[in-house]
């Protein structure tokens, strides 16, 4: 893994499909659009203003989640046999949790940076106020050096993988301070247009990733 984030600056669509094309090989790559290229690669868990340590953020999670059952009962359309299901369903509805999105589709990415970047009209049209930033990320690469005191020569997880149960809320399995990458539960249409694949974290806050491109 590399020890510093390599950038590309891009002006154009043009420029940015060039890109793609240029570093897209065999392994799949995953991307993060962001309308600031200020903003970490956070879950919406790990911002709160005030509450910083793991161990209350969890807490904090394990009640949202438990008041989330509580309450969605009369809304949902089927039963939610996990921990897991709720899980993405409460990222779907905006509510805070360590999941950070992604997605398999590196246009979908990209218009999430540009819609999202803050800008103003003036007489030239629209004027962007600083550099949007798309991420990009290997989760297979990524996963393998995570895991790498398992050996793990795997690829991306799955909910039901041994590797993910310490990350489960309550888990008690084996537990990683860096995020890990996973497919999501197809419970959401959003999901499902939006090519949506996770991180998750767990004690570690740094970001990271590769910044793909800005501007």
């Amino acid at each position: 893994m590399p020890n510093e984030l390599r950038t590309k600056t891009v002006q154009t669509l043009q420029e940015f499909t060039d890109l793609i094309e240029s570093i897209r090989g065999d392994s799949p790559l995953w991307y993060r659009g962001c309308g600031k290229s200020s903003y970490p690669l956070l879950p919406t868990l790990y911002r709160h203003p005030v509450i910083h340590e793991i161990a209350d953020l969890i807490g904090m999670e394990t009640a949202i989640l438990s008041h989330f059952k509580q309450r969605s009962v009369p809304y949902l359309t089927r039963n939610l046999p996990n921990d897991w299901e709720f899980l993405f369903l409460m990222q779907h509805f905006g509510v805070p949790t360590r999941l950070l999105d992604w997605t398999e589709n590196p246009f979908i990415a990209l218009y999430f940076a540009i819609t999202s970047a803050p800008s103003s009209f003036g007489s030239e049209g629209t004027e962007f106020l600083e550099d949007a930033a798309l991420w990009m990320i290997n989760p297979v690469s990524w996963n393998r050096h995570v895991l790498q005191y398992l050996s793990f020569a795997g690829g991306v997880l799955s909910v039901d993988d041994a590797q993910l149960s310490g990350y489960t809320p309550g888990g008690e399995g084996l537990m990683n301070k860096e995020a890990v990458a996973l497919f999501g539960i197809h419970n959401s249409p959003r999901i499902v247009a939006q090519r949506g694949v996770f991180t998750i974290f767990w004690a570690e806050h740094d970001s990271y990733g590769e910044c793909l491109c800005r501007g």
